[in-house]
């Protein structure tokens, strides 16, 4: 009786399975780097969201992403956390506002941003991880729904254990939200597309694309999406008094709704239209971090490593999912589906605007088109499958089915290993935390150390008798080495962030790379802190010579 239920609900099995690897994986090192924060963006949302429980103000008074929907997901999340660790205060009759909770005496349970950050973060990363199963669930519906339930498994178990999606699940960012808030859109559409009588699909659609805009502004592209099968549909109408009542409601409601959903995930970006556009204009810098983009060949390859290859899992997906895009071209080209014309749409349009007119690079800019790139994997393993059973002996048919499952679960098993060693790596001591140790019981007193962003936070629990000069984003080479003596600097404490990216570029960073060099070889190492067996950036402690 029991395997009779488990035959009948083995695609069901099958999914919460995959769910649950996938929210186990992620959750894996969630706490990496904590108590210290590394992630500087993270602060941002934190930063927000603590001003909102202690003062209410609901006004992020921030819109550069904007992603104003996942800080009230956070704050509502954090919110109730501080409630559930105060609860004495409730159960005595008293109900008090945020900010008396945040001073309450409960003040030694890790809750008040500024003395812990802990639980702020940890709570604002598993808001992330929780989105990043939603995808994976929104994966397996929109492959189940264009294709069948063996395909949308195998796609979901692709984004599951994409090694990008997997990273950015573990910090505070809008990428994975708005996502989650393009698929919903995206599967209302494609329904819409096979049952256009329907116009609750395409509100809806236009709704939750509303939202991902909201949520990060380059979503805009699941709206194009939206207006061209408005207006494909609009084209084929005949008679003024049906086209009349077709602009009202399958032209002018969903641009009324693209634009309320816009407005609930991101209100006061409306009301403070100034910032809002400072902002938009800020992330519109062409220069940053040393991640502008590059020559046109060599942004795509650039692009096409990092995401396609590496994000996904390795050239074996890669190389699936481009035989999954030739063999729905083909189904396209023969029936004229406007789904899988939607499924080309989306991704290209996207690749082409982050890749093509992109003002930097980031891997995570192109986290939106993984899931759709997990479909063409699971498309083209179930196509592959099902041309093997064309050939003509049994025997054949046996081994060539045998080497695709081999070949598949070889590479999910070797990327499942990856992913679990990595969080498993995640969970141990930063590579900053542990110079930060060394540094405080070593550096003889009243050393003055120059450093840098992205190497240990010396500022946080600082040691008094030390002089520090934090140079943040500026890095130590905002100075030369004559200055430094000038200044009666003893240590230089720098990580190999930018040091060797400026390094891979050689021809771009010239005068970056020569004032590094020119430090090092006016210093002494005396100590190296590698990522060996931590996470972090290897960090290099300097005594300037005198």
């Amino acid at each position: 009786m029991l395997i009779k239920k488990i035959k009948q609900n083995k695609v069901a099995i099958l999914l919460i399975l995959i769910l649950i690897l996938g929210f186990w994986i992620r959750l894996n090192g969630l706490n990496w780097g904590l108590p210290y924060i590394y992630f500087d963006d993270e602060t941002i949302f934190i930063s927000i969201v603590e001003n909102i429980l202690q003062k209410g103000d609901w006004n992020p008074h921030y819109f550069n992403f904007p992603g104003t929907i996942l800080i009230y997901c956070i704050t509502i999340v954090y919110g109730l956390g501080l409630i559930i660790l105060n609860l004495n205060l409730f159960l005595s009759g008293h109900l008090p506002g945020f900010s008396e909770i945040i001073i309450s005496s409960n003040i030694n349970k890790l809750i008040y941003y500024y003395q812990n950050p802990v639980l702020a973060y940890y709570l604002g990363r598993f808001v992330s991880v929780i989105f990043a199963i939603i995808t994976i669930f929104l994966v397996y519906k929109i492959a189940s729904y264009m294709f069948d339930r063996k395909t949308g498994l195998i796609a979901g178990l692709v984004l599951a254990l994409a090694p990008l999606h997997i990273d950015q699940s573990r910090i505070i960012k809008v990428d994975i939200i708005a996502t989650m808030f393009i698929l919903v859109s995206f599967y209302y559409l494609i329904k819409f597309v096979d049952d256009n009588k329907n116009r609750l699909f395409l509100y809806l659609s236009s709704f939750f694309a509303g939202i991902a805009i909201g949520s990060k502004y380059p979503s805009v592209i699941i709206a194009l999406l939206i207006l061209f099968c408005i207006f494909d549909e609009f084209l084929n109408i005949t008679g003024k008094a049906n086209r009349s009542k077709y602009i009202i409601n399958n032209i002018f409601k969903p641009l009324i709704l693209i634009f309320f959903g816009f407005f609930i995930s991101s209100p006061y970006l409306i009301f403070n239209f100034k910032t809002s556009l400072s902002g938009l204009m800020f992330e519109t810098r062409t220069t940053h971090l040393g991640q502008e983009r590059l020559e046109f060949i060599n942004q795509n390859i650039w692009y096409i490593q990092r995401v396609l290859i590496d994000g996904t899992g390795g050239p074996t997906i890669f190389i699936v999912s481009l035989i999954g895009i030739f063999l729905l071209s083909i189904k396209f080209i023969r029936k004229l589906d406007k789904k899988i014309l939607l499924l080309f749409f989306f991704f290209f349009a996207y690749y082409i605007f982050i890749v093509w007119f992109g003002n930097l690079r980031w891997e995570r800019w192109l986290i939106p088109i993984l899931p759709f790139f997990a479909i063409f994997f699971g498309y083209g393993v179930n196509q592959l499958n099902n041309h093997s059973t064309n050939l003509k002996t049994k025997a054949n048919k046996y081994i060539v089915t045998l080497l695709i499952i081999f070949i598949i679960s070889l590479t999910f098993t070797v990327n499942f290993i990856k992913e679990l060693n990595k969080g498993e790596v995640l969970t141990r001591k930063d590579t900053r935390e542990i110079a930060k140790i060394w540094i405080e019981n070593n550096v003889p007193k009243k050393s003055s150390i120059v450093y840098e962003i992205f190497s240990p936070h010396l500022h946080v629990n600082k040691r008094n008798d030390l002089r520090l000069i934090n140079k943040g984003w500026k890095l130590v080479i905002s100075e030369s080495i004559l200055d430094y003596k000038s200044e009666k600097v003893d240590y230089i404490v720098i990580s190999d962030i930018f040091k060797d990216l400026y390094e891979k570029e050689p021809n771009k960073y010239p005068d970056q790379i020569r004032k590094y060099r020119q430090l090092i070889k006016n210093s002494r190492l005396i100590k190296t802190f590698d990522n060996k067996n931590n996470p972090g950036p290897t960090i290099y402690v300097y005594k300037i010579n005198y």
